[in-house]
């Protein structure tokens, strides 16, 4: 059937029953997507059967009700409504994962540049935060969880005090990974065994079990590390991801607060503070 044959059947159809059936299947799919959302809190073994509902099971249902009610025409009633239910789920889907997110964060003002000189330290970190990196030294503790801690080594002698990240294995006490930086802005957050690691904008996903990157297919998140706004500089502290790796399992909707260091200060994404 050519698109011309459906504009002109489209001209002779009764539009009731193709509403009714956009109605119904948009329904059938908000109720899976938020069956997922809230029952199943998004998780990744569900992902695929909920996806599979919203996306194909509405606009199939909605088309088929569309065609039953129509007395005639029904396979372009099925389509033009099928598609119409796919088209507006695409559409919201693009701006739960893309667009949303953009506005929904939270940041944290720095302090103004200081007057020291620049050949003088600039940290203004606390104590509390020293972490024992075996063989190496003491750097600042970014980020832990049970099986691991995130450490951070910055030389505030010199600008733009390049830093050193290291992902340690609480219980061997052994660096499984580290990363070099060319300045201190970095933030991160562990979740579900994985480190989510940004030097400013530029993103590193480590496995903290054996210190690997995460090998992804598709990777969606609204991180923008350090900013200007006004006559004021901020640091992003929320952070928001979506994933499909390469192992098939998935991340939808991940929300963390992540822990910074920027300036010479250490930022606590959970408070929102910086901590001297």
């Amino acid at each position: 059937m050519s698109v011309l044959d459906v504009t002109k059947n489209l001209n002779q159809l009764k539009v009731i029953p193709i509403i009714l059936g956009i109605i119904i299947g948009l329904l059938l799919s908000i109720v899976s997507d938020l069956t997922y959302v809230y029952v199943f809190h998004e998780s990744s073994s569900t992902f695929y059967l909920f996806a599979s509902l919203a996306l194909l099971g509405g606009p199939l249902i909605g088309g088929l009700i569309a065609a039953l009610i129509m007395k005639e025409h029904k396979f372009t009633a099925l389509l033009i409504s099928g598609f119409a239910i796919f088209a507006i789920l695409l559409i919201l889907s693009i701006l739960s994962y893309l667009v949303f997110p953009l506005f929904f964060y939270e940041s944290v003002q720095l302090p103004a540049p200081s007057s020291n000189n620049a050949s003088s330290s600039s940290s203004h970190m606390p104590s509390s935060l020293n972490y024992s990196i075996p063989g190496i030294g003491t750097g600042k503790l970014l980020t832990s969880d049970n099986n691991s801690a995130v450490v951070v080594m910055s030389d505030y002698d010199h600008l733009p005090y390049p830093s050193t990240v290291y992902l340690i294995n609480k219980s061997s006490n052994k660096v499984i990974r580290s990363l070099n930086f060319d300045n201190d802005i970095i933030a991160a957050a562990i979740d579900q065994g994985t480190l989510n690691l940004f030097n400013d904008k530029i993103g590193y996903y480590l496995n903290t079990e054996n210190g690997e990157f995460v090998n992804t297919i598709v990777r969606l998140d609204n991180y923008r590390g350090l900013f200007a706004s006004g006559d004021h500089t901020y640091m992003q502290t929320t952070f928001e991801t979506s994933v499909l790796n390469a192992d098939g399992s998935v991340g939808s909707h991940r929300r963390m607060y992540m822990n910074c260091t920027a300036s010479g200060y250490f930022i606590s994404g959970s408070t929102g503070q910086i901590i001297q």
